[in-house]
């Protein structure tokens, strides 16, 4: 088997992602490769801008959201 040099682990922030967290930090220690840690923040639709409701700030939220997934992840790193 090839020798890894990167390994890509994505989390949703559950307990299932977090064993496959500790399985791919066993083969980036046991392979000395550079582990990367991934969490897709879903994007607002542009439809929801103006659903009749008035002003609704999707960007705003959605910069919420990023921000809010980086401390997630910043919180796992540390761990």
């Amino acid at each position: 088997m090839l020798p890894y040099k990167k390994i890509v682990s994505p989390t949703d922030f559950s307990e299932p992602s977090y064993v496959a967290l500790d399985d791919a930090i066993e083969l980036a220690r046991h392979f000395g490769a550079v582990l990367e840690l991934v969490h897709v923040v879903r994007p607002f639709p542009v439809g929801m801008m103006d659903a009749g409701y008035g002003y609704f700030d999707y960007l705003a939220e959605e910069q919420a959201d990023i921000h809010a997934a980086n401390e997630k992840l910043h919180g796992v790193i540390k761990q």
